[in-house]
């Protein structure tokens, strides 16, 4: 007797859903992108509230890297709102592809998902030294997403912010964020500082640097200029001695600006540039000469250090301040920018769905 098989019955998860995110292509492969996706959704609204998330806290919002929902990306979510359906979180793409457009997978509605299925420290890779989000708008953070180098805030204050909330230094105040020692660069070592800045003030001011203004402590300096300008130090330029370049232009014009330095590791002025919203920018040489040893001095954001003391505070807002061990390309940078200043127009959610 021919022995009968039952067919395989395969049940769906009728209560999950998941809607498809597609990436615009960038201009050439990126690797471990941590890409923001931001907007308002009613269906990422709790059930209470009218939308489809089970959880009160938004975990079972998660992102895959594949349509039947087993590979789990990391991500960090810097703000949910179950009840607008409001969600901000930073999802590290393994390789966001420049040929094929790349698609990723938020699923939400699980009611076995409890606890937080989130990353921080996952999200940003080790060419991170310190990621600091500066939320929310009410409250400020100052704690690095990447644990190693929470800050320490000395008067900084919370403002609305590019992405969510920023820290607000406040004109002739003594006002700075100590990220203690740690992130210090050799002039052989490669690295990106950038952050939003906002201020229409003309007053110069420090952005962020590890520095100790005495003829015996270079470090580097990401500084705006008295003009607006936007300068990039290594070295000590107390006594005129080192690499750095500054802008022709300038950005004190009152308008949120993505600004970043890079550093390629060469020891020379040439291996320094500077990027404003997503675009390389016209610089000229500061200095040009071998910055000699640099010395930790501390980490500031809004200051440096006068002899051991903070001084020289920036006036203004900012937002999204970051430092890594890695001097970024010009693709990766402008792909940042248009994420960050735009996240609905770097990618487009699908229709929903159920595994």
């Amino acid at each position: 007797m021919k022995r009968m098989i039952p067919a395989l019955m395969v049940a769906r998860r009728s209560w999950v859903f998941f809607r498809t995110i597609t990436f615009d292509l960038p201009a050439s492969n990126l690797t471990n992108f941590p890409a923001l996706i931001s907007g308002t959704y009613t269906y990422l609204k709790t059930v209470a509230n009218g939308g489809l998330v089970k959880n009160s806290s938004g975990y079972d919002i998660i992102f895959y890297a594949d349509k039947g929902l087993r590979s789990k990306l990391s991500w960090e979510v810097e703000k949910y709102d179950a009840t607008t359906g409001e969600i901000i979180a930073w999802v590290k793409i393994p390789v966001l592809s420049a040929t094929v457009a790349t698609v990723i997978y938020m699923s939400y509605g699980d009611p076995s998902i409890t606890t937080d299925q989130s990353s921080a420290t996952g999200t940003w890779n080790s060419n991170y030294l310190g990621v600091y989000h500066l939320p929310d708008g009410t409250t400020l953070s100052v704690v690095d997403s990447t644990a190693a180098h929470n800050g320490t805030n000395n008067g900084a204050t919370a403002v609305a912010g590019e992405i969510d909330g920023g820290a607000n230094f406040v004109a002739a105040s003594s006002q700075y964020v100590d990220l203690g020692s740690g992130i210090l660069f050799s002039k052989t070592t490669p690295f990106s500082v950038e952050c939003w800045i906002n201020t229409s003030l003309a007053a110069s001011g420090q952005l962020m640097t590890n520095y100790n203004v005495n003829a015996g402590s270079p470090g580097w300096e990401f500084l705006m200029g008295s003009t607006g300008v936007i300068y990039l130090i290594l070295g000590n330029s107390n006594v005129s001695a080192g690499r750095g370049k500054v802008t022709t232009g300038a950005y004190n014009d009152g308008a949120w600006r993505h600004i970043v330095a890079t550093y390629d590791g060469s020891n020379t002025t040439a291996g320094i540039n500077i990027y404003v919203n997503g675009s390389s920018v016209a610089t000229t040489n500061v200095f040009d000469t071998d910055p000699g040893t640099l010395v930790d001095a501390n980490t500031l954001l809004g200051a440096q250090k006068t002899a051991g003391v903070p001084a020289v505070f920036y006036t203004g807002k900012m937002d999204e301040a970051r430092i890594s061990n890695v001097a970024y390309s010009v693709d990766w940078i402008a792909a940042e920018y248009s994420n960050q200043n735009d996240p609905t127009n770097f990618y487009v959610v699908g229709e929903q769905d159920i595994p």
